[in-house]
């Protein structure tokens, strides 16, 4: 495809913070669920231009090329791109770090060479959002939201709940540098190894969602 007229494009991405699964037991027939929430002081922005071959610079450089490469490819686009990740979301700390760099590199991509590319579709070609909605949501919506968890459908979790967040109210984020959170195979490894989850612990989890969480926000 020809490069568009623009000479670059910069997309913004909030973190997130997942407040957890709401259904680990699944015998309903959908499994997962989760509570989640943008965050507007902590966000990933890149800036994509043309170029000859896919480089990524700034922090986690490497992570957005590969996601650059994968996302042109998925598209049949033979031309490179230059992404520039001029803020970074802290990786592995809980804040979807890896879903928001995943989405703000394709949307940039896609809008550079002018072409028709969804976030949910961007989250399934490079292997974004399988277990959980919420960064696939809040990065269309913002706010809060609650998914519905993996059905049997092989497509990220359907948002079943939006709702604005009262700008007054604020979370205090405390980070530990020294620690990394799971992720990669020892995650898959560490959902694979789950307990059996209770309908009664399951059923508590959803009582508290839609009769406390969602009733205190909308009031």
């Amino acid at each position: 495809m020809p490069p568009s007229p623009q000479p670059s494009v910069t997309v913004r991405a909030p973190a997130r913070l997942h407040m957890g699964f709401l259904d680990l037991n699944g015998s309903l027939g959908r499994r997962f669920g989760s509570l989640g929430l943008a965050l507007e002081g902590v966000a990933v922005q890149v800036r994509a231009r043309h170029a000859a071959r896919v480089e990524a610079l700034g922090p986690q450089a490497a992570r957005a090329a590969d996601y650059g490469r994968r996302a042109l490819a998925a598209l049949g686009i033979a031309g490179g791109a230059l992404i520039e990740v001029e803020q970074a979301i802290p990786d592995h700390a809980g804040l979807g770090s890896g879903t928001q760099l995943a989405l703000a590199v394709g949307t940039a991509l896609a809008h550079l060479y002018e072409v028709d590319w969804s976030p949910v579709d961007i989250a399934r070609s490079l292997g974004r959002g399988g277990r959980s909605g919420i960064g696939l949501g809040l990065f269309d919506r913002g706010g809060f939201l609650v998914d519905g968890g993996r059905g049997g459908v092989d497509a990220p979790p359907t948002v079943i709940a939006h709702m604005d967040f009262p700008a007054a109210w604020r979370f205090l984020l405390v980070f530990d540098r020294a620690f990394k959170g799971l992720h990669g195979e020892a995650e898959k490894a560490a959902f694979a190894a789950l307990p059996r989850f209770s309908e009664a612990s399951a059923g508590q989890l959803c009582r508290l969602a839609l009769m406390g969480a969602l009733p205190a926000l909308a009031e």
